[in-house]
């Protein structure tokens, strides 16, 4: 097969699609570990794993972020500016995400005969917005962290050319959102918390973690990340010093704040505050990370390439079309069992770089069209 890296510039930052290769193998592991967790002992179920959404998360803000702050720093602050840097964002994520749900929304109303209803809520990233999702766990549950990002990069230009509107300069304005967007979502989750009933993870779930409004600051962490090295960069520089109080605090917080019940408390309020900055701080030294095995360095950057059809693919058109309903049988038979787990990431991979070659590539190039 043609090598999908063939296009891609070579001076790509190899730390940060380590993180990103991190993250979309932690979000498989997630949806796959169902297909082996029968046969799977409880000890070896609970070691510690960061939620690679978290990651995304930061590592988006962080991203992005330095684009639309290089963006206004050097050229002027206005609504044309806005329109670019949304054209070059839109058509990157969200043609490709709608082709997927409209193949789903499709088979999902022949199948029922016409008696669901079409999901127009999840073309406008409008059913997480502010409360529990429309038809959750049904439908294309993972749409959630998709949705808080678009969001986001709504929110992120348009409060910018308000503040800069207010005559703040451009440096103030774009920290003032990054630190505003951090503080709304934490008070929200802080007021919210207290006034509710939650004791599931599920309550968890769909009333906090996957509702837009309360996640937010996950990728204002990375926007103000990016707003640091660019305005104050020995002070970026000077975080990596300290990459190993940072990693150490975060593996000890991921450690002691299980996804359980008697963690609601923490979970629901400040536990992605948290986590948040310390994957912010990590950045500094994740930068720097390189290595010299070409194949492995070959393979990662193949798998950060394809992370968003990875993504886009992996739950709801494979495990939850092909896999999820043989549960009983990969239940009963380790041998099965594995054999399907080895073979989703076979055809994870497989799927992935065809709607990459096919799709998402294609649908991303037409934004020099416009």
């Amino acid at each position: 097969m043609k090598s999908i890296l063939d296009h891609i510039q070579p001076d790509r930052n190899f730390g940060l699609d380590l993180m990103r290769s991190l993250a979309i193998l932690l979000v498989l592991g997630a949806h796959s570990f169902h297909i082996v967790a029968r046969h799977v002992s409880p000890t070896l179920a609970h070691i510690f794993l960061p939620d690679g959404v978290d990651l995304f998360f930061v590592l988006s803000g962080f991203l992005v972020g330095s684009i639309w702050i290089k963006n206004v720093d050097r050229g002027e602050a206005n609504l044309a500016t806005f329109f670019s840097f949304y054209k070059r964002r839109w058509f990157r994520t969200v043609p490709s995400y709608w082709i997927i749900i409209f193949v789903l929304a499709v088979g999902r109303i022949v199948l029922s005969k016409g008696k669901l209803d079409f999901p127009w809520p999840y073309f406008l990233f409008l059913q997480n917005l502010v409360a529990s999702e429309w038809d959750p766990y049904f439908f294309y549950p993972e749409a959630w962290s998709l949705s808080v990002e678009e969001w986001f990069y709504v929110i992120m230009p348009f409060s910018s050319l308000l503040l800069f509107n207010a005559r703040f300069s451009k440096k103030n304005a774009l920290l003032i959102f990054a630190i505003t967007v951090i503080l709304i979502p934490l008070m929200l989750r802080l007021n919210l918390y207290p006034q509710s009933d939650f004791t599931t993870l599920d309550d968890f779930h769909r009333h906090v973690r996957r509702i837009v409004i309360y996640r937010l600051d996950a990728i204002g962490w990375g926007v103000l990340g990016a707003w640091i090295s660019y305005y104050l960069p020995s002070l970026w520089l000077s975080f990596k010093k300290r990459y190993l109080g940072w990693l150490t605090l975060f593996i000890i917080i991921s450690i002691f704040v299980q996804p359980s019940p008697l963690q609601i408390p923490i979970l629901a309020t400040l536990y992605f505050t948290i986590l948040s900055a310390l994957l912010m701080l990590l950045l500094p030294k994740i930068e720097t990370i390189s290595i010299s095995n070409k194949q492995l360095k070959k393979t990662i950057t193949t798998i950060s390439v394809l992370s968003y059809s990875l993504y886009l693919l992996n739950r709801t058109p494979i495990y939850q079309t092909i896999y999820f309903p043989f549960r009983k049988y990969t239940d009963n038979s380790l041998i099965l069992a594995v054999v399907s787990y080895v073979s989703f990431y076979l055809l994870c991979g497989v799927a992935a770089y065809l709607f990459y070659r096919l799709v998402e590539k294609p649908l991303t190039d037409l934004r020099a069209r416009f």
